[in-house]
């Protein structure tokens, strides 16, 4: 559950406009990690559970 605790806090940061320095920074993560998160395609199950993904 804190994984995806994670995702969406780093989607809902990105989607108010924070840049990936300062979203790393809050979270206490890398870059790298905050990137991979972004082009992750994961938003897209997160935001609309209808769709299973994980099946």
């Amino acid at each position: 559950m804190e994984k995806l605790l994670l995702y969406l806090q780093v989607h809902q940061l990105s989607e108010q406009g924070f840049k990936v320095a300062k979203i790393a920074r809050k979270l206490g993560i890398s870059r790298n990690t905050v990137y991979k998160i972004n082009v992750s395609g994961i938003s897209v199950a997160l935001y609309r559970p209808e769709i299973h993904w994980l099946e």
